[in-house]
Formats: C-alpha cells, sequence, structure tokens
C-alpha cells in the first residue's frame, strides 16, 4: 500500500498498517476487540460523547483483511 486511504472515516498511512501488523506479530493472545481498543487509544479514536470508537475500528480492520492487508485472528 502506498499513499493515503479513508477507511471508517480514519486517515490510514502506510506506516498505520505496519503499525496495525507489528500489534498482530507482537501480540498473539489478542483478540479482535484487544486490538480494535489498543488502536483506538493510540490514534486518539473517539466519538462526541469521548468514548472510543471501537465498532468503527473493528470494521475498518475487517475492510483491511478483505483487502488483503492483514491477517487478523480467528473469531473467539
Amino acid at each position: 500500500m502506498t499513499g493515503v486511504m479513508v477507511i471508517q472515516g480514519q486517515e490510514l498511512h502506510t506506516e498505520d498498517i505496519e503499525l496495525i501488523r507489528d500489534l498482530l506479530s507482537e501480540n498473539p493472545e489478542w483478540g479482535r476487540t484487544r486490538l480494535s481498543e489498543e488502536l483506538c487509544r493510540r490514534w486518539d479514536w473517539r466519538n462526541a460523547q469521548g468514548r472510543m470508537k471501537d465498532m468503527a475500528c473493528r470494521t475498518l480492520l475487517l475492510k483491511l483483511e478483505r483487502a488483503d492487508l492483514i491477517r487478523l485472528p480467528k473469531r473467539r
């Protein structure tokens, strides 16, 4: 991937995809929810009420997987 993608309203750069891949490889015990929470925290991705945009982030992760940019852990 080169350049910038916008998924779920979030700009993603090559470095962001690499971050996701690194988090997945460094934390194989994490599920999708834990990964999503960590990304929301790092990106400070919150809604108007200040809550993390966890569902939007999980949808973003699914779209990245469907585009063959990442491989998510199996659903639990």
